[in-house]
């Protein structure tokens, strides 16, 4: 079919859709109100329609629980009463408090596939921005770790410590996590996101660790990541993953030196 031909034919479908909203009154076509209204906030009503759907089928919000390929926490840990050193408060006039001696070295690693999460191709080039340094999506990501003993009851790893500031006997308020350490590490390699937590410290501290860490059967880990600068599903850019999973007992080792 040449140039000429589709110019026609084009101009026959032109006609066809004219006649359909025009009338011919006196020798003249004159616009048909009554169908070309109609017919305008129809498509507009459509094109509301359609956009919603395209935006709901792009919006990025997963809520699940997966199963990790691997998932190991090591914890060793130590608290005693020191017989030597005696802590005092800064302002000098609280009396000598008892010292103890605190130390512990634990490593979390976690090993996901990314590709049992929905949405995965765009949860990947999330992460890969943000493993590069690059965050073009804005991606913020939080942790949230949870210990359990055998019959579910949460077991406090968290401890608010006066430790010594290592230059002298004086003291500053500490937080402590057993379950979050700082700057964990991130990798994503071959549609693996591997995320390692390492954390190790050796204090004075005004307070032991409570040996109720030994009882740890599992631990609930929760994974968030989302976009810092849309927060609501309308914002342009919103995303947001939530990913649920459990480390089992046979995952876990926890010991009191």
């Amino acid at each position: 079919m040449g140039l000429k031909d589709l110019r026609e034919k084009f101009h026959a479908y032109d006609a066809k859709l004219s006649s359909m909203f025009h009338k011919d009154k006196d020798g003249l076509k004159k616009p048909s109100w009554g169908k070309i209204i109609p017919t305008w906030l129809g498509l507009i009503i459509l094109l509301v329609i359609v956009s919603s759907i395209a935006s709901a089928l792009f919006i990025a919000d997963v809520n699940q629980e997966i199963t990790p390929t691997s998932a190991t926490y090591t914890l060793d840990y130590s608290s005693y009463k020191s017989s030597i050193y005696y802590i005092y408060f800064k302002s000098g006039s609280g009396p000598n408090t008892d010292a103890y001696h605190i130390s512990y070295d634990g490593k979390l690693k976690l090993v996901i596939d990314t590709s049992d999460i929905p949405h995965d191709d765009y949860l990947r080039k999330i992460l890969e921005s943000y493993q590069n340094g690059e965050n073009e999506f804005n991606a913020s990501i939080s942790y949230n770790l949870t210990a359990y003993d055998s019959s579910d009851n949460e077991i406090d790893t968290s401890y608010f410590m006066m430790i010594d500031n290592d230059k002298n006997s004086d003291m500053n308020y500490n937080f402590i996590d057993l379950l979050r350490f700082d700057d964990p590490k991130l990798e994503l390699k071959d549609g693996f996101l591997t995320i390692t937590f390492n954390g190790k410290d050796k204090r004075l501290s005004d307070s032991p660790f409570n040996d109720s860490l030994k009882n740890i059967d599992h631990i609930d880990v929760a994974i968030h990541i989302f976009n810092k600068n849309a927060e609501e599903s309308s914002d342009p850019g919103f995303y947001n993953y939530i990913l649920y999973f459990t480390i089992p007992k046979s995952s876990i080792n926890v010991k009191m030196s």
